[in-house]
């Protein structure tokens, strides 16, 4: 398991089909997103992390398109703001938590990836 604050470089297994590399993570992160009456936060644990896209656990899902406003902490303490994601799935895993995958809707620039490592 990684020590909190630090991501780890994930290997796929035969299964898994993406061609990104995964940073796997155990942070806490908070991700904001609106209804119709305000901006509402959940904190997630963030699963894994990729230049295209994150996926975090949750004690409650999302729906496929909602779109979340998402903090991610950096190796220097602080965090990346702004990073804007869309629900792509969201699916029960351990622990009664769900896995809720995520697409950026910009991909992490390399200066903003290279913050994570």
């Amino acid at each position: 398991m990684s020590d909190p604050g630090t991501f780890t470089q994930g290997t796929t297994s035969g299964l898994d089909r993406r061609v990104s590399v995964r940073l796997i993570s155990n942070q806490e992160t908070p991700c904001h997103y609106a209804t119709l009456h305000r901006i509402e936060s959940r904190w997630a644990k963030i699963h894994d992390l990729s230049r295209e896209g994150i996926a975090l656990l949750l004690q409650k899902p999302f729906s496929a398109g909602q779109t979340l406003f998402i903090e991610v902490p950096t190796k220097a303490g602080d965090s990346l703001h702004g990073l804007t994601a869309r629900v792509v799935h969201a699916r029960l895993h351990e622990e009664g938590n769900y896995l809720i995958g995520c697409v950026f809707l910009e991909n992490l620039n390399e200066k903003d990836y290279q913050a994570l490592l």
